[in-house]
């Protein structure tokens, strides 16, 4: 027997009383040192993700019935913690909410837009990934100016109807836009293309 395994408990016992009588020190600390180190955390969980991604999946494939056990198995004691935190947590939550969707708004018009055009079966079944990706970007430019994504041709109109394709997007100001209304009109005041790629 190793001295770790024969003084386990003696470890854990004073580790658990440290932990009690310096409670609200090492917390203040540790919510301060990861606020300081947040974006580095994040950016490298996201990297590790990435680069363990099947790893993982397979992991998860081959351990499943233990791992749904073991969520089960901790239901309840998860369902008291939440009731018991419940204030701190769904403060926490409004805080991280607002936050990622101000980091990821560009991604959040791109996808209701998408959405919006799949309802009226705008958006055609052959757009490759690319084209989703120059979509995002028209996205991401308007937030960067300040300005609206339009549809050259209007997605829903009487007279023609387009489609939620990168080339049929331009950038329009709030006020041109809400003029344009479901009519055909082009305004070249942001060329597409030169507005894409720059």
């Amino acid at each position: 027997m190793t001295y770790y395994q024969e003084h386990k408990a003696e470890r854990q016992a004073y580790q658990k009383a440290h932990y009690q009588k310096h409670k609200d020190e090492l917390q203040a600390y540790g919510k301060e040192h990861y606020q300081e180190h947040k974006a580095e955390r994040q950016a490298y969980q996201k990297a590790y993700n990435k680069a363990h991604y099947q790893e993982n999946k397979a992991y998860y494939q081959d351990n499943k019935d233990e791992i749904l056990a073991h969520y089960q198995e901790n239901k309840a004691e998860r369902q008291v913690y939440y009731q018991e935190n419940k204030v701190k947590i769904l403060a926490s939550q409004k805080v991280y909410g607002k936050a990622y969707r101000e980091e990821h708004k560009a991604e959040r018009n791109a996808h209701k837009a998408r959405r919006r055009a799949i309802k009226i079966k705008a958006t055609p079944k052959w757009l490759t990934k690319d084209h989703y990706k120059q979509m995002l970007r028209w996205y991401e430019r308007a937030i960067e100016l300040g300005l609206t994504v339009d549809h050259i041709i209007p997605l829903n109109s009487s007279v023609v109807c387009g489609l939620h394709v990168p080339w049929n997007m331009q950038l329009l100001t709030a006020s041109e836009n809400s003029s344009k209304g479901n009519k055909f009109v082009v305004i070249w005041k942001y060329d597409p293309i030169s507005n894409l790629h720059s």
